[in-house]
């Protein structure tokens, strides 16, 4: 690992907008830099993590914070580059508090949701939320 004042890529600087990028040291603020980049940072940013950190000390802050810093996507994915067995929390998807999107749909929705969903792209509602996909459902029932 590099020593010193950290010299950060700009895909990466941008990941700490608040604070100076250029106080923070590598070897001394090792576990916010790692949490940061594992939580926000895009592929190049990714990239630029395994080379400045070793193998051994993404598992130590993987083993030491990661259940409790990151999301389940991210923990399995940094996981499996560290080489590190850990328990994945279920998830990632749709809050436990908001139920299941069907809970949401009366019957005659639900059967159209059903048999119309394979003739929908997914792509299509991805970030779309309930409310668009309710509407649409709404919409297609309407019209049976």
């Amino acid at each position: 690992m590099a020593e010193g004042q950290a010299a950060f890529p700009d895909d990466v600087e941008r990941l700490f907008w608040d604070v100076e990028p250029g106080s923070l040291e590598l070897a001394r603020h090792r576990d916010y830099v790692m949490e940061r980049v594992m939580a926000r940072g895009g592929w190049s940013a990714m990239r630029w993590l395994r080379q400045v950190y070793s193998k051994e000390e993404m598992a130590d802050f993987l083993r030491r914070k990661g259940c409790r810093r990151l999301a389940p996507r991210e923990l399995a994915y940094w996981s499996l580059i560290a080489g590190v067995d850990l328990p994945i929390p279920r998830g990632g998807g749709r809050p436990p508090w908001a139920g299941p999107l069907t809970e949401r749909l009366d019957d005659k929705q639900r059967a159209a949701l059903w048999t119309l969903a394979p003739l929908v792209d997914p792509n299509t509602y991805i970030g779309g939320g309930v409310k668009r996909i309710q509407n649409e459902v709404r919409g297609w029932v309407h019209g049976l």
